[in-house]
Formats: structure tokens, C-alpha cells, sequence
């Protein structure tokens, strides 16, 4: 858990701090392999706006194709998992992802 912890702290000081870029940084850099708790609190943190979806979009992509089986896990939160499942909803639909509206 201590592994966790630190990746989770690290999470939360790149949200506080609105470093989005570090936050995509780290998603694209790291393995979240069994790691429930972080991957919990990288859905959370993310935003589904148009221009963060479009900013980062292979990134997350990426994200939703590595970590698909952790989010259909049992050991995953309910919330965590809706915001997953709409997240690859988003990246499908490109009319929602060019609406400006926030989506969060």
C-alpha cells in the first residue's frame, strides 16, 4: 500500500494545484497494475470536458484500453466505474467531446 499511497498523494498534489499536464503525465508513464485505490481517485480527478478530453485524448484512450478489466472488477468503487464506462463513451462520441458544455 505504500506505493499507493504515494502515487495517490502525488495525484492529489497535481490536482490542487491544477497541474493537468502532470496529471496526463503520470497516467502515461506509470503502471496502475492492481492498484484500485489510485485508479479510483485518477477517474475522479479527471475532467470530461471537450478540451481536456481532446487535449489528452490518446492518453486516455490508452488509459481506458489498459485498465478496462481493473473497472469491471468487484474491487472497484460503483462511481469509479460509471465515470470509466462514460469516459469511453466520451472518447466514442465525437459530437459530445466538440460541445463545450461541461460534463463533469
Amino acid at each position: 500500500m505504500n506505493e499507493e499511497w504515494e502515487l495517490m498523494k502525488k495525484i492529489a498534489d497535481l490536482n490542487n494545484s491544477g497541474n493537468r499536464n502532470g496529471i496526463y503525465e503520470l497516467v502515461s508513464k506509470s503502471d496502475f497494475t492492481s492498484k484500485f485505490h489510485v485508479l479510483d481517485l485518477l477517474i475522479t480527478v479527471m475532467r470530461f470536458v471537450p478540451q481536456e478530453i481532446n487535449e489528452y485524448r490518446s492518453i486516455l484512450t490508452s488509459f481506458t484500453e489498459d485498465y478496462l478489466d481493473h473497472f469491471e472488477a468487484p474491487e472497484m468503487d460503483f462511481r469509479a466505474r460509471i465515470r470509466f464506462f462514460y469516459l469511453i463513451e466520451l472518447l466514442n462520441n465525437k459530437e459530445l467531446v466538440n460541445d463545450r458544455t461541461v460534463i463533469e
